[in-house]
Protein backbone atom coordinates (compact mmCIF):
# COMPACT_ATOMS: atom_id res chain seq x y z
CA UNK A 1 0.00 0.00 0.00
CA UNK A 2 0.98 3.32 -0.83
CA UNK A 3 -1.74 5.50 -0.07
CA UNK A 4 -2.64 5.45 3.58
CA UNK A 5 -6.20 3.96 4.22
CA UNK A 6 -6.53 3.39 7.59
CA UNK A 7 -7.03 0.11 7.28
CA UNK A 8 -2.96 -0.94 6.21
CA UNK A 9 -0.01 0.76 7.13
CA UNK A 10 2.17 2.51 4.14
CA UNK A 11 5.42 0.53 2.93
CA UNK A 12 4.72 -2.56 4.74
CA UNK A 13 3.87 -6.32 3.43
CA UNK A 14 0.36 -7.50 4.00
CA UNK A 15 0.08 -10.66 5.67
CA UNK A 16 -2.91 -12.21 3.60
CA UNK A 17 -2.99 -15.47 1.78
CA UNK A 18 -3.45 -14.03 -1.51
CA UNK A 19 -0.24 -12.11 -0.42
CA UNK A 20 3.89 -13.12 -0.98
CA UNK A 21 3.64 -13.37 2.89
CA UNK A 22 2.47 -16.56 2.59
CA UNK A 23 3.57 -18.37 -1.45
CA UNK A 24 2.09 -22.04 -0.02
CA UNK A 25 -1.60 -20.26 0.10
CA UNK A 26 -0.87 -19.19 -3.39
CA UNK A 27 -3.18 -20.23 -5.95
CA UNK A 28 -2.26 -19.85 -9.81
CA UNK A 29 -6.29 -20.32 -10.31
CA UNK A 30 -6.90 -16.90 -8.94
CA UNK A 31 -8.13 -13.81 -11.08
CA UNK A 32 -7.68 -10.21 -10.72
CA UNK A 33 -11.11 -10.29 -9.74
CA UNK A 34 -10.55 -12.82 -7.32
CA UNK A 35 -8.18 -10.97 -6.05
CA UNK A 36 -9.13 -7.02 -5.94
CA UNK A 37 -12.18 -9.45 -4.12
CA UNK A 38 -10.06 -10.27 -1.76
CA UNK A 39 -8.37 -7.44 -0.82
CA UNK A 40 -11.79 -5.57 -0.37
CA UNK A 41 -13.47 -8.36 1.49
CA UNK A 42 -10.57 -7.79 4.31
CA UNK A 43 -10.43 -4.00 4.05
CA UNK A 44 -13.89 -4.00 5.25
CA UNK A 45 -13.25 -6.47 7.90
CA UNK A 46 -11.61 -5.13 11.27
CA UNK A 47 -9.62 -8.45 12.04
CA UNK A 48 -5.90 -7.47 13.16
CA UNK A 49 -3.15 -8.89 10.72
CA UNK A 50 0.93 -7.86 10.11
CA UNK A 51 0.26 -4.33 8.18
CA UNK A 52 -3.21 -3.20 9.18
CA UNK A 53 -4.33 -0.76 11.22
CA UNK A 54 -7.40 0.17 13.13
CA UNK A 55 -9.17 3.16 12.67
CA UNK A 56 -12.68 4.60 12.57
CA UNK A 57 -14.86 5.29 9.32
CA UNK A 58 -14.71 8.93 9.43
CA UNK A 59 -10.60 8.68 9.53
CA UNK A 60 -11.37 6.34 6.47
CA UNK A 61 -13.37 8.85 4.99
CA UNK A 62 -10.79 11.27 5.44
CA UNK A 63 -8.04 9.71 4.10
CA UNK A 64 -9.95 8.40 1.17
CA UNK A 65 -10.48 11.96 0.16
CA UNK A 66 -7.06 12.86 1.01
CA UNK A 67 -6.25 10.16 -1.48
CA UNK A 68 -7.12 12.19 -4.50
CA UNK A 69 -4.36 14.38 -4.14
CA UNK A 70 -1.71 12.47 -3.62
CA UNK A 71 -2.52 10.27 -6.87
CA UNK A 72 -2.32 13.36 -8.67
CA UNK A 73 1.03 13.84 -7.47
CA UNK A 74 2.29 10.00 -8.74
CA UNK A 75 2.46 10.47 -12.62
CA UNK A 76 2.31 6.76 -14.11
CA UNK A 77 -1.20 6.80 -12.20
CA UNK A 78 -2.17 9.87 -14.24
CA UNK A 79 -0.82 8.05 -17.32
CA UNK A 80 -2.33 4.39 -16.73
CA UNK A 81 -5.85 5.96 -15.60
CA UNK A 82 -5.58 9.09 -17.16
CA UNK A 83 -9.77 9.67 -17.63
CA UNK A 84 -9.87 8.95 -13.41
CA UNK A 85 -7.53 11.92 -12.99
CA UNK A 86 -9.64 14.08 -14.76
CA UNK A 87 -12.69 13.20 -13.12
CA UNK A 88 -10.67 13.99 -9.87
CA UNK A 89 -9.25 17.25 -10.68
CA UNK A 90 -13.34 18.19 -11.88
CA UNK A 91 -13.94 16.94 -8.70
CA UNK A 92 -11.52 18.55 -6.60
CA UNK A 93 -11.86 22.34 -8.45
CA UNK A 94 -16.03 21.76 -7.84
CA UNK A 95 -14.95 21.46 -3.94
CA UNK A 96 -12.57 23.80 -3.66
CA UNK A 97 -15.25 26.69 -5.26
CA UNK A 98 -17.94 24.88 -2.72
CA UNK A 99 -15.49 25.64 -0.34
CA UNK A 100 -14.66 29.24 -1.23
CA UNK A 101 -18.20 29.87 -1.56
CA UNK A 102 -19.17 28.41 2.24
CA UNK A 103 -16.03 30.19 3.46
CA UNK A 104 -17.64 33.79 2.00
CA UNK A 105 -20.66 33.08 3.68
CA UNK A 106 -19.27 32.24 7.03
CA UNK A 107 -17.41 35.33 6.64
CA UNK A 108 -20.19 37.71 6.04
CA UNK A 109 -21.94 35.94 9.00
CA UNK A 110 -19.07 37.14 11.30
CA UNK A 111 -18.81 40.30 9.72
CA UNK A 112 -22.11 41.07 10.51
CA UNK A 113 -22.33 39.88 14.00
CA UNK A 114 -19.22 41.95 14.58
CA UNK A 115 -20.77 45.08 12.63
CA UNK A 116 -23.66 44.43 15.26
CA UNK A 117 -21.54 43.57 18.55
CA UNK A 118 -19.62 46.89 18.11
CA UNK A 119 -23.10 48.85 17.35
CA UNK A 120 -23.52 51.52 20.08
CA UNK A 121 -27.34 51.83 20.33
CA UNK A 122 -28.93 54.95 21.96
Amino acid sequence: MLTPSGRFQTNTRLCLSISDFHPDTWNPAWTVSTIITGLLSFMNETAPTLGSLTSTDSEKRVLAKKSREFNLKDRVFCDLFEDLANEIRTELAEEGRRDAAEEAVLEEINSSRRRRHNCVCS
